[in-house]
């Protein structure tokens, strides 16, 4: 059986530190057997100890203990095979003295899925960090707005992350029905949630920060230059009608007049006194 340091993945899985790593925090204050002999379908109790250094400092440490499990199976070859399987638990300790939660929003960015169908709007989804600057754990809740929408992190039937002290975390958060105005602006709002030992929490203040995200109206803009282009045949094709009729109304004005001319000239040409 082992005891080492905790701490949360990048997806907020808890594990703990693999056997090449040193503890250097709680892991190093639990005390327990090496090994633990378990008869088939048979349970034991192994008792711990958590011996607290005067120099730890206040606040929350995790750590966890697993118990590994070494089973050698034969191939059909003759080779052994040996697999390691591990089961554990967390051990969360909380070290008195002066608590001081915190936490901020880092590394927001923005990007914009375009609806191509112009009469629809997008999505904007909008990325951030949300950072345990404290010395509790944390609860990551809150809110991100853009477009005149909000949408609440985490979404229904989620659990909050979770985050040690010192931990970050990458959240993403997708608001629908946001049109592409070129420039969408966007608010995040973190009210981080204190998790005590008791069970009990209570709500920091709320931390926010602002995002742009780019949403340019491709689709907007094509159907706009669609209609212009057919606006503009259609008067193009006016103006040249209109061209046509003036220039065969001139023609016909031309006609006319020289066969008015004509005309004068053959009865200036006719002798006089002929009947």
């Amino acid at each position: 059986m082992t005891g080492a340091d905790g701490f949360t993945t990048r997806t907020g899985r808890f594990d703990i530190l693999p056997a090449d790593q040193e503890s250097v925090d709680a892991g190093t204050w639990i005390s327990l057997p090496e090994t633990v002999t378990v008869p088939a379908g048979g349970t034991v109790v192994v008792p711990f100890s958590v011996a607290v250094p005067d120099t730890a400092e206040p606040g929350d440490h995790a750590a966890g203990i697993t118990a590994s499990v070494l089973s050698v199976q034969s191939a059909e070859d003759g080779t052994s095979v040996g697999v390691e399987s591990r089961v554990g638990f967390r051990v969360l300790t909380r070290v008195t003295g002066e608590i001081t939660p915190a936490a901020a929003l880092a590394g927001l960015a923005g990007d914009y899925t375009t609806s191509w169908n112009p009469l629809r709007p997008g999505e904007a989804t909008v990325t951030f960090d949300v950072v345990n600057e404290g010395n509790t754990r944390l609860l990551a809740e809150g809110s991100v707005s853009a477009g005149g929408h909000t949408v609440f992190f985490p979404g229904v039937g989620e659990s909050p992350q979770e985050l040690l002290p010192g931990d970050s975390r990458t959240i993403s958060v997708v608001v629908g029905d946001v049109w592409p105005l070129f420039v969408v602006p966007a608010t995040v709002t973190l009210a981080p949630t204190v998790v005590t030992m008791s069970d009990s929490s209570e709500t920091l203040d709320p931390v926010t920060a602002d995002a742009v995200v780019w949403a340019m109206p491709w689709p907007q803009l094509l159907l706009l230059i669609g209609l212009a282009l057919v606006v503009g045949a259609i008067l193009w094709g006016r103006i040249r009608s209109r061209r046509r009729l003036a220039a065969m109304l001139d023609g016909a004005r031309a006609e006319a007049l020289e066969e008015g001319r004509e005309q004068g000239r053959s009865e200036a040409k006719t002798p006089a006194g002929v009947a």
